[in-house]
């Protein structure tokens, strides 16, 4: 398929700062107490010694090494920390609102990152896809939506970079680059920093950081933070009366939940971290992260009536939404069963888990530096749902599940990226280097399907309502490249940057039909235990499961060219090739008998082909009025082909 995005103009920044000589929101932040200057202030440092008025220089790091964002030939924002205390963003989602062509939502009915730059984004939660817009923190790919939207207290700068990014940042992608630096400890100071906020439906954030210094050559920083709340919607759906092929105990109900508070958060979140600089050209940061996510399931609301359509809506013929319901705040009508079966426990709530390990490692020599960045993440979720957002309660008090289920994956990810960035101090400097990352997952769904007993009848061996229903599968990913980019400089003014890379990426995917429990071994086993989704694995139950392999292997290249028209005048013109490995999709497995027509369901199983991107860009950067006036504008067009 081939998509084309008409030519759009995206209004970068327009700023206006007061007569005085005061910062900009996005103005680089004061050195330490300490007096050490950090990479973000080496623009302050190197400046002249007579003030500069109006707006402070912007230092990005979107060439990957530090440069003017004014003078920097590709569209890029910069959030800095500044600017983020000043708008107290929840997540670095909420940063979308500073930036152009940039949009962040959340995926229905997870707390997952829905990114999307220039008309290109990932809706689903698909574990196998790869997202279009990558997120990096501290240089390290974020593979999972699930945990991108991170917390931004810890953060020293966010950068977005739109458009194709693959020559220069981690996996390749095709929509853009959200690129976060933490902060970093700072030598010989001792510092503490901290926020709490309250609000309604018993929120509460607390967060502290304290800087403590480790002799001459070495520092520490430790940052902690919780965020809790009481949930503001309410388990307030009302339903019946309940018709169809049912057990006695649902047939005919009626009525409406209990209305509890659904919806809270309970996540903790902490980062360890300790800078060495033994000598002035060696700097060395390691880290350790570790997230802890307790929060109540993600809600959903039945919103059937605004529906149009000719054919009813299966939880309408059901007699499971209410025709009045739009003279209900929706937020008051969430529907939510609470099931407390081993694999889909919806009371117990989501359950994410990350643990990471991180080194940044910097040595400069006399020709440049040398960058190595690696990095070990290992997420956990188990993640709960009443999809339907619709239920009923049977003369028991057992509730209906129309459709709940529980997605559970186990994500590991090793990252190794070795780079060289020179400084030979001519007109001609580059950046070289190779990167690795290897992504396993192990991934199942444990479904209780009871709309089936409504509108099929109950199995032989007991209900649907009762009785898991099991989707597995697994993928082990590797993905290699190597790149290198290049700038020209002919004249003070005028700089072409040229740069290419080549990535192979190899995919195994492995997969079995849905089953019941009792079918992992190939027969039928009633005695088969099942406390979480992933104990029906396809590596712990191999029976049926087939294999299905892709490997792809694709350049990406980009070509720059920027001229200094005038000193407050820089126009700039960009072409990006960009390229997306293709993915399986965790959805394949339907209800066809176990074990039926294996190559049949593996060709089903497939990977989709790999997307790629073609963007032009062209757009000037200007400061006016002694730098008291910052405009900046970019036009883009984009092909997308296999999007």
């Amino acid at each position: 398929m081939n998509t084309k995005l008409a030519a759009q103009c995206a209004l970068s920044a327009l700023a206006i700062a007061s007569m005085s000589n005061t910062a900009f929101a996005q103005d680089v932040a004061d050195p330490a107490p300490d007096g050490t200057v950090t990479a973000d202030q080496t623009a302050q440092a190197d400046a002249p010694t007579a003030p500069r008025t109006g707006l402070n220089e912007i230092v990005v790091t979107a060439t990957r090494r530090d440069s003017d964002l004014q003078t920097t030939p590709i569209a890029v924002s910069a959030i800095d920390s500044q600017l983020i205390q000043q708008s107290s963003p929840r997540d670095i989602g909420d940063l979308a609102a500073f930036v152009p062509n940039f949009s962040a939502a959340t995926i229905a009915n997870f707390n997952a990152a829905s990114f999307a730059m220039r008309g290109v984004g990932q809706t689903s939660i698909i574990v196998y896809f790869e997202p279009p817009v990558a997120v990096l923190v501290d240089d390290f790919v974020v593979p999972s939506v699930q945990t991108q939207l991170l917390d931004t207290f810890d953060i020293e700068q966010v950068e977005v970079l739109r458009g194709p990014q693959g020559t220069l940042f981690g996996k390749n992608t095709t929509g853009g680059v959200v690129t976060v630096r933490t902060k970093r400890p700072v030598l010989n100071y001792v510092g503490v920093e901290g926020r709490a906020e309250f609000g309604e439906f018993g929120t509460a954030r607390l967060q502290g950081a304290i800087n403590v210094p480790l002799g001459d050559w070495a520092a520490a920083r430790l940052v902690i933070g919780s965020e809790t709340s009481d949930g503001y919607y309410r388990n307030g759906h009302c339903y019946g009366p309940v018709t169809g092929f049912v057990p006695n105990k649902f047939q005919g109900q009626q009525g409406c939940l209990d209305g509890e508070k659904l919806g809270g958060k309970d996540v903790w979140q902490a980062r360890a971290k300790l800078l060495v600089e033994p000598t002035s050209n060696l700097s060395a940061l390691f880290q350790y992260e570790w997230i802890r996510d307790r929060s109540d399931v993600v809600p959903s609301v039945n919103v059937n009536y605004l529906y149009e359509g000719d054919t009813p809506l299966l939880t309408d013929l059901l007699g499971l939404t209410d025709p009045n319901a739009q003279n209900i705040d929706p937020l008051d009508r969430a529907a939510y069963t609470g099931r407390t079966e081993p694999s889909v426990n919806l009371e117990a709530g989501q359950r994410i888990s990350v643990d990471g390990v991180y080194a940044n490692i910097d040595l400069s020599i006399d020709p440049g530096t040398f960058t190595s960045v690696s990095g070990y993440r290992y997420q956990r979720s188990q993640i709960p749902n009443s999809y339907a957002g619709a239920t009923a309660i049977g003369t028991d008090g057992e509730a209906l599940s129309f459709f709940d289920a529980s997605r559970d994956d186990d994500r590991k990810t090793w990252q190794q990226e070795l780079r060289f960035a020179s400084d030979l101090g001519g007109p001609f400097d580059f950046i070289v280097g190779g990167f690795y990352q290897r992504d396993t997952i192990d991934f199942c769904v444990s479904q209780l399907l009871g709309f089936l007993d409504l509108t099929s009848g109950p199995l032989a061996f007991g209900e649907w309502n009762n009785t898991p229903y099991v989707l597995c599968n697994a993928q082990k990913a590797t993905s290699k490249a190597v790149f290198a980019e290049g700038t020209y400089e002919f004249t003070p003014e005028l700089k072409l940057t040229l740069g290419g890379r080549y990535t192979w990426d190899d995919k195994t995917w492995r997969g079995r039909q849905q089953v019941f429990p009792a079918e992992l071994n190939g027969g039928f086993d009633l005695s088969i235990p099942l406390d979480t989704a992933l104990d029906a694995s396809v590596y712990d139950y191999p029976a049926n499961v087939v294999k299905v392999k892709d490997s792809w292997k694709e350049p990406t290249y980009r070509a720059s060219l920027g001229y200094q028209a005038t000193p407050d005048l820089y126009v700039y013109g960009t072409y990006s090739h960009g390229y997306k490995g293709g993915g399986f999709n965790d959805q394949i497995g339907g209800f066809a008998a176990f074990g039926t027509d294996l190559d049949a369901f593996a060709e089903t199983a497939r990977a989709t082909d790999p997307e790629t991107a073609d963007s032009f860009e062209a757009g000037f950067k200007s400061e006016f009025l002694n730098n008291r006036l910052r405009f900046n504008l970019t036009a883009f067009y984009v092909e997308y082909k296999d999007l």
